[in-house]
C-alpha cells in the first residue's frame, strides 16, 4: 500500500519537526514524507504552509490540510504530530495497523472519561462539555475509558 506520512509545523515547532522526521528515517521507514512549514525540512517533500488555512486554536487546521493530502495519489495517510520521535522500525506497517479501518486516532487523554480536563491544552475547551457531537461520544463504550 501506498503510505504517505505528513505533518505540520512553524516556528520553534519547526525544529521538532526536524527531528521527527530525521528519526523517520534514521530507523528505516521509507515512506514518503510530506511536511508544510515556514521554512524548508530536510530528507522529505517540504511544502509551504498555505496561507489561506486558518492557524486556529482549536486545530481544526490539520482538517484542512487533511484535505489538501487527501487528494494526493496515496492510501494511506499517516499524520504524526511533531513532537514525536522514533526509537526504533515499529514492527508493524502503517497499513497493518491500521487493519483496514478507515480512521485512527490516538488521544493522550480518554475522551469519555470524567477525569479527563484538558481546558489548558492549545485553548480547546473541556470536549465533553463544549463538542458533545466530536467523535459521537455518547455511542463510545466505558471500555474506551481506561486510565
Amino acid at each position: 500500500m501506498k503510505t504517505l506520512i505528513w505533518s505540520v509545523a512553524w516556528g520553534e515547532y519547526r525544529y521538532m519537526l526536524q527531528s521527527l522526521m530525521s528519526s523517520i528515517r534514521s530507523v528505516g521507514i521509507e515512506h514518503d514524507i510530506l511536511t508544510f512549514s515556514d521554512q524548508p525540512l530536510s530528507q522529505v517533500i517540504s511544502c509551504e504552509m498555505d496561507k489561506s488555512i486558518h492557524l486556529d486554536g482549536t486545530q481544526y487546521w490539520k482538517f484542512e490540510y487533511l484535505n489538501k493530502v487527501a487528494q494526493l495519489d496515496y492510501d494511506v495517510l499517516v499524520f504524526i504530530d511533531s513532537d514525536h520521535y522514533f526509537v526504533r522500525k515499529p514492527r508493524l506497517d502503517f497499513h497493518e495497523m491500521l487493519a483496514g479501518d478507515p480512521w485512527h486516532s490516538f488521544l493522550e487523554s480518554p475522551l469519555n472519561s470524567p477525569i479527563t480536563s484538558r481546558s489548558d491544552w492549545w485553548q480547546v475547551l473541556d470536549l465533553r462539555n463544549n463538542y458533545p457531537y466530536w467523535l459521537h461520544l455518547n455511542s463510545m463504550q466505558d471500555n474506551y475509558c481506561h486510565s
